[in-house]
């Protein structure tokens, strides 16, 4: 069965996504969209967790898109900063893509790409941009 969770850490200003199963665009999107639309308000760090997850139905052209999307609500967040964590080669390939068309066309977040949890949140609470 294919899900997304979310956890919401408001003390560490952490939100977790954690995805298993074949996740495609849409339910991404859509676990975005409730994050921003009924967390208030978001927290300044996100970790989407690929880890469990097939991502194999996600294109670059979705990535794109989701970039639209994340600019619409990137206001929310100030400062914030974005980890994507995946173990296989697929999942950490597309986050670095997303990373990039996010700098690429100016996103005012900052987003990041890793192999393990633990690496991620060092990151997300480091100073290192």
């Amino acid at each position: 069965m294919s899900q997304i969770s979310t956890q919401v850490q408001p003390d560490e200003q952490l939100t977790t996504l954690t995805a298993h199963g074949k996740v495609d665009i849409e339910m991404i999107i859509d676990a975005m969209k409730d994050i921003y639309e009924h967390s208030t308000p978001p927290t300044r760090y996100m970790l989407w967790d690929f880890s469990h997850a097939d991502l194999s139905s996600v294109y670059g052209s979705d990535l794109k898109r989701l970039n639209k999307i994340t600019m619409q609500f990137a206001h929310l967040r100030p400062d914030g900063k974005t980890a994507i964590v995946s173990t296989n080669d697929l999942g950490y390939g597309i986050g670095r893509q997303y990373s990039i068309i996010g700098r690429l066309n100016e996103l005012p977040l900052i987003i990041d790409s890793f192999r393990s949890v633990d690496d991620a949140i060092e990151w997300l609470y480091s100073s290192n941009k």
